[in-house]
């Protein structure tokens, strides 16, 4: 399961409007929001900086937009999602926080790998504007936060960690 969601990230990551049309970033929300995006974006950051450095300045103003709009969010959805595993599985918040701190890693850990297997040919398009404009665009959590809050309650744990 977790191989469809990687997939479908590289999917996300290198084609960008057009499965964002569809939706489709969204279909993997819960674990959208559990990735560390500050350690994501600074391995990105630093990619183009070393393969595209005229790129590298809008790359990291668009990601800081992007963050500065979605992280509080984000940070909500997360602390919903934790509030649903204590529930599920009768975890102290110790627990509970525990159990994201672990998912958060693998999932991030999982997304770092897509970042160093992406292709140098793709890199320029992704750091000249292609990421920003489309995948970014297309993970608008301040939009989408009314929608998810009521599904929280339904995801199951499989939804949740890897």
């Amino acid at each position: 399961m977790m191989r469809k969601y990687i997939l479908l990230f590289v999917v996300l990551f290198t084609m960008g409007n057009a499965v964002a049309e569809k939706g489709d970033p969204m279909m993997i929300w819960q674990i959208l929001v559990q990735i560390d995006w500050d350690t994501y974006h600074s391995a990105a950051i630093e990619n183009c900086t070393k393969k595209y450095p005229d790129y590298a300045k809008p790359f990291q103003s668009a990601i800081a937009e992007w963050s500065e709009k979605n992280m509080a969010a984000i940070l909500e959805l997360r602390g919903q999602i934790k509030e649903h595993l204590k529930k599920l599985e009768g975890l102290s918040e110790e627990e509970a926080t525990a159990k994201m701190r672990k998912a958060s890693a693998t999932w991030t850990q999982q997304f770092l790998g897509i970042i160093s297997n992406t292709s140098d040919s793709s890199w320029k398009e992704i750091c000249s504007g292609q990421y920003a404009n489309e995948t970014l665009r297309s993970m608008d959590f301040v939009k989408y936060r009314p929608l998810l809050l009521p599904v929280i309650p339904s995801l199951r744990i499989s939804q949740i960690r890897p």
